[in-house]
């Protein structure tokens, strides 16, 4: 039970932290009163229960868990009140058998405590019914869980599993029925804080906050792996957090248990394009075009990642749908810049992405391309005139903004390059590369603290790419650190021996 508090503890954390930033915020009222009830903090789950049914008087749920706090204060008028209100708002065994039982056995309970004893053994014996017809069904199917087919398709309610003696607020001591109910009630409030973990995720997504969305959905499969749309929501959040590694997992796991699954598929698709797993990419992305022929966005995709790999024909006739689904587009001449590129016409891709200008301006991704152009050719003014170009059409756009701080500092603009790899990391702290650049321009100008903190970082995130650990090796030297600077050295040429020996045909 001690995993279970410490968990309980981290989730009360987390809806406090909400709750400091949206105080009439109904899940971060609702679901830190739920933890409270959990942990028997009868005081504290009263205020935010009642604040919760403040906000949403119409949801049965805060009524019902704040009926489980009066009765343990033995305020039972009060909870014969709520315990009234969550049955009228809620009714039918349809919305949750386990909730609707327990409400009117709980109900049963208060009124014979206040001396209605002729109503209390009318509720008890309606609970004894309900109870009959729940048990009916299979008790062990997945109850309820939360409906999720985007990030905003939510019902907002959460699964309940538990017998309904179970959940009646104890008197003290615990006996072996009571410690099998509590067993029972903790599966119940495993399944409640992971679905107020996925709720909190949809909210920060409505917001567009997609890392704190991710971080929520993080936690809501850790606490409920088997939550329902947790998977989805969790990949794409990720996604739009532009951490697409992250999202692969989940998405897969989702696609395996639906293959019919066209978002998915989509997304998972497009995840690995975007880490350069272009054959899978192809795959997916081939899928998907014959389910959406009309996604003229998609028909891109798909054949740049057929072009990355060498795949000429086969992006020749993806690009000959493009002709027809969307005629001389922009994304049609995008395309065939990236095609001259792979084939070493580096003048006839920069035409291709001029051409893509030439008929809207705003298109994006055109001047990002023809800065990487530049950038490879060392023509690093044209490539910061390219990248600050993109970034004007798209402030939002990482990929452009980190280029621009790596030709900055490779065209030893190097206070203007630091500064921008810092915004790179400061919205995106997980980005390696980022964090590389940074801390090795921090290291050429002596700023040994802050180059060490990111050259560690980049070496947690990254730890098999040598040239960080050489990075690292001397920020550690330079600081009079030599144990751990020879163990990084020696890490640096384990894998540059490794790398030669995987290069070695």
């Amino acid at each position: 039970m001690k995993d279970g508090a410490s968990r309980l503890d981290d989730a009360a954390a987390e809806f406090k932290v909400e709750l400091d930033s949206n105080p009439n915020e109904f899940f971060a009222n609702y679901y830190l009163g739920v933890v409270y009830v959990i942990q028997r903090k009868w005081d504290l789950a009263v205020g935010l229960l009642e604040k919760a049914t403040r906000i949403e008087p119409r949801n049965p749920d805060p009524y019902f868990h704040l009926g489980q706090a009066y009765q343990a204060l033995e305020r039972h008028r009060q909870a014969i009140e709520v315990l009234r209100k969550s049955i009228a708002l809620n009714p039918e065994l349809s919305h949750n058998d386990y909730q609707v039982t327990t409400a009117h056995y709980r109900l049963g309970q208060s009124l014979i405590k206040d001396g209605q004893k002729d109503e209390g053994e009318k509720e008890l014996q309606t609970a004894a019914d309900l109870k009959s017809k729940s048990l009916s069904r299979d008790k062990e199917r997945a109850v309820a869980y939360l409906s999720a087919t985007d990030l905003h398709e939510q019902n907002g309610k959460f699964p309940e599993i538990v017998s309904t003696e179970g959940i009646v607020a104890e008197g003290p001591g615990a006996d072996a029925k009571t410690e099998k109910e509590l067993r029972s009630g903790e599966d119940y409030y495993t399944q409640v804080i992971a679905s107020a973990h996925n709720d909190t995720g949809l909210l920060r997504a409505d917001r567009q906050d997609f890392r704190g969305a991710l971080a929520q959905f993080r936690l809501a499969a850790k606490w409920n792996p088997r939550l329902e749309g947790v998977d989805f929501n969790w990949g794409l959040a990720a996604y739009k957090a532009e951490s697409y590694k992250e999202a692969i997992p989940p998405l897969e796991r989702v696609l395996s248990a639906s293959q019919s699954n066209a978002q998915a598929k989509q997304l998972l698709g497009m995840s690995y394009f975007m880490v350069e797993s272009y054959d899978k990419a192809s795959i997916l992305l081939a899928d998907v075009v014959s389910l959406k022929p009309d996604n003229v966005g998609l028909y891109y995709t798909l054949a740049l990642s057929l072009i990355k790999q060498g795949k000429q024909n086969e992006a020749d006739q993806v690009i000959r749908q493009m002709v027809v689904k969307g005629g001389n587009s922009p994304q049609l001449h995008i395309v065939l810049g990236q095609a001259y590129y792979e084939q070493g016409d580096t003048a006839k891709a920069l035409d291709e992405l001029n051409a893509a200008l030439a008929l809207d301006q705003r298109t994006l991704l055109a001047h990002y391309y023809a800065g990487l152009i530049h950038l490879k050719a060392g023509r690093f003014d044209d490539a910061v005139r390219e990248f600050e170009g993109e970034l004007a059409l798209n402030p939002s756009d990482l990929q452009a903004k980190y280029h621009l701080g790596f030709v900055l500092l490779a065209r030893q603009d190097v206070e203007r390059g630091i500064r921008v790899m810092r915004e790179v990391v400061g919205l995106k702290p997980d980005f390696a590369d980022a964090r590389y650049e940074l801390g090795k321009a921090l290291l050429q100008q002596g700023q040994l603290r802050e180059a060490t903190e990111n050259l560690e970082a980049a070496a947690r995130l990254a730890p098999d790419k040598s040239y960080i650990h050489f990075q690292l090796a001397r920020a550690y030297q330079a600081a009079g650190r030599k144990a751990e600077g020879d163990t990084q050295l020696e890490l640096y040429k384990q894998l540059k021996e490794k790398e030669r020996t995987q290069t070695t045909p």
